[in-house]
């Protein structure tokens, strides 16, 4: 039976209506009944022939637990292996495994009792959840350069899941069963912070039919879902019906009846979202007891106060996914539809490439990993995994079993089980290979040998800053899977000196901006730069260094570099004050020139990040400073042995990494915290150009 129910647990199947099969031709047939927990469980199982009507060369299985009942289609060999189970009754044949892995040195290694339910990848550090057969919640970390067990926790509330965040340089968050949210540190499993949700908005939790919720803490927003909508509560404290369910009947169209009698299902909401800092809100508005419950996306935002309904669920097939906060993936029969939030705009991902593939794994809705079931010559099972676009298998199992538990965008976690082994390994399978850019720039005489100089894209895009041999500088973005432009190259006029491509955080509908030495350009992949600019007030513009010139803009306030140190003022150039003295680093470097040098405006526009520069021979960094410019707390990172120039990074509105060499140190806002990884990828890292 534990063979059976691993077989039926990792097999892809979808729910159907309850229908008579017998009768049927070419049918096959088997059935087994088992007693536990005081309920009989009983499976009938019935193999369609390929020329069968309805479910050709398909196992359709009629399930029957206590009273409950349900009838559900898996692919034909699921029944030959339940066949094989019933018919031998003994362990498989030994697994042979081929192909780059890395077993890990997990507590419980294969467990038919601990199923792998969600995996995070943190930097160098893979963290899985694991639920027991009672619902209970295990996680354990694997450093995913040795395999090496790094930690293991179970905490005391239920998990309902787990995120990745980059809240006030934490890595990861849980949002519990019990109305708090903890936020975590991947590389210390004793810090945490937790936040509760209010009283009032616990109270509709613990009523009848809740339908989960979210809290946002740098906004002060809470949201969760019960029978009568969405409730929202703000930063007083204030609660408010956000969404009501006595109008959703309406709002479904098609995918509620017109005419339904009144014992019919009311449609609700559940899995309320908080994204964009607050801003949206989304729900599912389901359907109680419907073949596929969810009927629809709400989509709110709060500050405009408008509503809005994508209907892209499968009617078989259904469910949802969060790749990142502004991503939502609304699953289908035969596509998934990601939705970005920021644009409104949506994209079809398929669910079935191609025939002979029995699943396909992704954690981005872009990249995908097949793993396709035949039979080997000497009658074993036969799984291949492969990269989605590749002919050879990245790694083939034989024989045993073999399922692939779960992937992130790098890593998938394996487990295997035969009669002398049982064990979890990690696969690297997406190895994105170096790719030729197309420029339409090329074929111009005036921008031939141009070199890239820097470089920010997505999973999907790349803008691209390049310099031609006679000087001239040039942005172009291209698509991120082919190489081929898109078409928006520009060559700058000569009086803009550009600092840097980086991501923009404070400004909806843009994908990057370009920071010059007197203003900003925002830009969106596929139109000619700038779609919008900022220009420094005069006065300033020429108050910056002359060999630095950077400045940042985040929101209303702008940073910049001066002689005597770094300054903000508003946006119009009013209200300047000299925040980091050049004074200050110049007493603890033996009297040697030194200033603070590239500010940026991080966390939102609260927290002015300074490298410290010291001027000799060569420039190099010996650490940065940050100022909380709510609070006036100041902290730095000082390391008297220096950084090679160039050496900062910030992968993310709330990480700084110092690079020296080939390694990276991270250190999360607003305390400091020595992190495992940046906490989310950082995206020029994607791109690498000779």
């Amino acid at each position: 039976m534990e063979g059976i129910a691993n077989l039926l647990t990792v097999s892809p199947f979808e729910r159907v209506e309850m229908r008579s099969i017998e009768g049927e031709e070419d049918l096959g047939y088997q059935q087994v009944s088992v007693l536990g927990g005081g309920k009989v469980c009983s499976l009938e199982l019935f193999l369609c022939g390929e020329s069968h009507e309805l479910y050709p060369g398909k196992t359709v299985l009629w399930l029957q637990v206590g009273d409950e009942t349900g009838q559900y289609l898996f692919g034909g060999e699921v029944f030959d292996g339940i066949a094989r189970l019933v018919g031998k009754n003994t362990l498989p044949d030994a697994v042979s495994l081929e192909g780059e892995y890395l077993p890990l040195d997990s507590t419980d290694p294969g467990s038919q009792d601990l199923y792998p339910r969600e995996l995070l990848q943190l930097g160098g550090v893979l963290l899985v959840r694991y639920e027991d057969a009672d619902g209970k919640a295990l996680f354990e970390a694997f450093d995913t350069s040795s395999g090496e067990a790094l930690y293991d926790f179970s905490p005391e509330a239920g998990v309902d899941r787990m995120e990745r965040t980059t809240y006030n340089g934490w890595d990861y968050r849980l949002v519990q069963d019990n109305g708090v949210v903890s936020y975590r540190s991947a590389s210390d499993p004793e810090k945490s912070e937790e936040y509760r949700l209010p009283l009032e908005l616990w109270r509709r939790m613990s009523g009848e039919r809740p339908g989960g919720y979210d809290l946002d803490p740098a906004s002060g927003a809470a949201a969760c879902a019960d029978g009568e909508g969405v409730w929202l509560a703000g930063p007083g404290g204030t609660v408010r019906r956000a969404l009501s369910s006595d109008s959703l009947a309406e709002a479904l169209g098609d995918r509620y009846p017109a005419n339904a009698p009144e014992d019919f299902p009311q449609p609700r909401y559940t899995e309320p979202r908080l994204h964009g800092g607050g801003r949206l809100l989304t729900a599912v508005a389901s359907i109680p007891g419907a073949q596929s419950d969810y009927a629809a996306l709400a989509v709110c935002d709060l500050a405009a106060g408008t509503v809005g309904y994508y209907r892209n669920f499968g009617v078989m097939r259904s469910g949802t996914a969060y790749p990142d906060d502004m991503t939502v993936v609304m699953r289908s029969d035969t596509v998934d539809t990601v939705l970005d939030l920021s644009t409104g705009e949506t994209r079809e991902s398929p669910v079935m490439l191609d025939r002979g593939v029995r699943e396909l794994f992704t954690a981005d809705y872009e990249n995908y990993l097949s793993v396709r079931t035949s039979r080997a010559d000497d009658g074993q099972n036969l799984v291949e995994l492969t990269a989605y676009g590749e002919d050879k298998p990245l790694f083939t199992a034989a024989g045993g079993q073999f399922y692939v538990a779960g992937v992130t965008p790098d890593y998938a976690l394996c487990r295997y089980r035969d009669g002398q082994q049982a064990g979890t390994l990690l696969l690297r399978w997406n190895r994105a290979g170096a790719l030729t850019l197309h420029s339409l720039l090329a074929g111009e005489t005036e921008r031939a040998g141009a070199a890239p100089i820097d470089a920010y894209g997505t999973g999907e895009s790349v803008a691209v800053l390049a310099r031609a041999a006679d000087g001239s500088w040039f942005v172009e973005s291209f698509d991120a899977k082919t190489g081929r432009s898109f078409g928006d190259g520009v060559r700058l006029d000569r009086e803009t000196r550009p600092v840097a491509l980086a991501p923009v955080y404070d400004r909806a509908g843009y994908d990057y901006r370009l920071l010059t030495s007197g203003s900003v350009f925002y830009g969106k992949f596929g139109q000619r730069l700038p779609v919008e600019e900022y220009a420094l007030p005069d006065r300033i513009a020429t108050a910056l260094l002359p060999d630095d010139g950077s400045f940042d803009l985040s929101g209303e306030t702008i940073a910049y570099a001066a002689d005597d140190g770094i300054w903000t003022a508003r946006a119009d150039g009013t209200g300047e004050q000299l925040r980091l003295p050049n004074r200050e680093i110049g007493q603890r470097t033996d009297n040697i020139p030194a200033r603070y040098a590239f500010p940026r405006l991080m966390g939102g526009g609260r927290f002015l990040v300074g490298m410290q520069a010291i001027l000799g021979g060569e420039t190099f960094y010996c650490g940065f400073t940050v100022l909380d410019l709510v609070t006036g707390e100041k902290m730095e990172v000082f390391d008297p042995d220096g950084y090679f120039p160039g050496g900062v990074l910030y992968p993310n509105d709330y990480t700084v990494g110092l690079r020296q060499g080939e390694t990276v140190d991270y250190y999360s806002l607003p305390d400091l915290r020595r992190t495992a990884g940046p906490g989310e990828p950082y995206p020029s890292e994607a791109y690498r150009f000779a």
